[in-house]
This record gives structure tokens, C-alpha cells and sequence, in this order.
């Protein structure tokens, strides 16, 4: 499995001589499966970054295919979405994926950051490739070549986001994308030790949060 880090951000895009050690770009992340199965987890504007790579292999000749994992639709989840060159080419193939309790929202917000006074493309439908938007129920099992994708829901502020993991084949727990949590030990009926335990066994964590530099530790790789 290789992971890529796209962009790291949160927010808005940052770049400057501030942030050239991590990157200015906001969300986004490959990972590529042993089977070459490509997944992009959030489209913000690292996707960017992303294209240029993939448009040189499969993608630019329209015989490419990929599941993007949208954890939620604010801005810097979703900047990069219309910018991402490889959802111009026909022949390629998206799924996109989002929690069940927010699909159709989900949808929404892609056509509506398209509209004609934000973007000169309107429509992801138009964008050439083939882009499926698919809802994942909670904590029910997806496949995606030989990995096993779960999504389970985390609190973020008002709003729930969805915080996925990956198990491939029969290497046993893999990778956990999880959105920030809260520093409270409970929030809207959510118990957040449990929301935490899912990942105690991941050889490999993904964790978004906002932290001062001086307070920023990294914990990335366990078990």
C-alpha cells in the first residue's frame, strides 16, 4: 500500500515560505492498493497536484478508474473537485462516495460550487468522465478491489463527517482516516473513546486536527 499526501490544510489553500516543509494545499490524499487500485480520499485542492501525476498513466488516456472518499462537503474538502483534470477525460471512471446521511447533500454541493457564477464548467455530468456518486451506510462493509472499506460517523463542530477504514485482503487491519474530534468525552449521543478505539489497531492513522507547531506530534505508524 502507498499513500501520498496531495495537500495537508485545512480551511484554505496557504501556500508561502510558511508552509513549503508540509504543502499549502488543502485535503487530499491517494492511496495505492497492492491490486493498483487507486483511492483518493478527499478532493480539496491537492487534487490539483494530483492530476498531473495521474494524467500522465492510465487517466490521461481515458482507461483510468477510481473511488474518491469524501469524509464531508466543506470548502477545503472540495475545493480541488472541479480542477481535478483526469474527471475531463472520457472514458474514465469515478466513484464517488459519501456517507448515506449525506449523499444527496453531498451532490448538491459538487453541482452547486459548479454553477455558472463560480466555474466556467457547470455540472460534474459534464466534466467527460464518468462520475457515480454512491452512499455508504454506517458501519456496513464496502469492497474496492481487495480492500474492505467501512465507514463509521464522527462529530466535527454542528455537523457529522464520516471517518473511513481499510482492511485489504487477509493483512488484517490497515488504514484509518478520522476527522478531528472534539476534547469532549461525549457529543450528540457519540461516545468518543469508542469513536477513537476504532483505529487502536491500525497499522497506519490518519488523523486530521488543528494544533499549534510547538504542540504538533505525529503518531502515524502502530502495532
Amino acid at each position: 500500500m502507498e499513500v501520498t499526501f496531495w495537500g495537508v490544510r485545512g480551511s484554505i489553500p496557504s501556500p508561502g515560505p510558511a508552509t513549503v516543509r508540509y504543502g499549502g494545499n488543502t485535503s487530499c490524499v491517494s492511496v495505492r492498493l497492492a491490486d493498483g487500485e487507486i483511492i483518493m480520499i478527499d478532493c480539496g485542492t491537492g487534487a490539483r497536484k494530483l492530476r498531473h501525476l495521474a494524467s500522465r498513466r492510465v487517466f490521461g488516456k481515458g482507461k483510468g478508474s477510481a473511488t474518491v472518499l469524501l469524509s464531508h462537503a466543506h470548502w477545503d474538502h472540495i475545493q480541488g473537485f472541479p480542477f481535478f483534470g483526469p474527471f475531463y477525460v472520457p472514458g474514465n471512471h469515478f466513484t464517488v462516495v459519501g456517507g448515506s446521511h449525506n449523499a444527496e447533500l453531498l451532490e448538491r454541493v459538487l453541482e452547486r460550487q459548479m454553477a455558472a457564477q463560480f466555474f466556467p464548467v457547470q455540472s460534474y455530468r459534464n466534466m467527460g468522465a464518468q462520475i457515480d456518486m454512491r452512499a455508504v451506510p454506517e458501519d456496513r462493509e464496502v469492497r474496492v478491489g481487495t480492500a474492505r472499506i467501512t465507514a463509521h460517523p464522527n462529530p466535527h463542530g454542528p455537523t457529522q463527517v464520516m471517518a473511513f477504514s481499510y482492511r485489504g485482503g487477509r493483512q488484517g487491519p490497515g488504514l484509518r482516516q478520522r476527522r478531528r474530534l472534539p476534547r469532549k468525552r461525549s457529543h450528540r449521543g457519540h461516545d468518543l473513546p469508542s469513536t477513537a478505539g476504532r483505529s487502536a489497531d491500525s497499522r497506519l492513522h490518519l488523523h486530521a486536527r488543528r494544533s499549534r507547531p510547538k504542540a504538533l506530534t505525529w503518531t502515524v505508524l502502530a502495532g
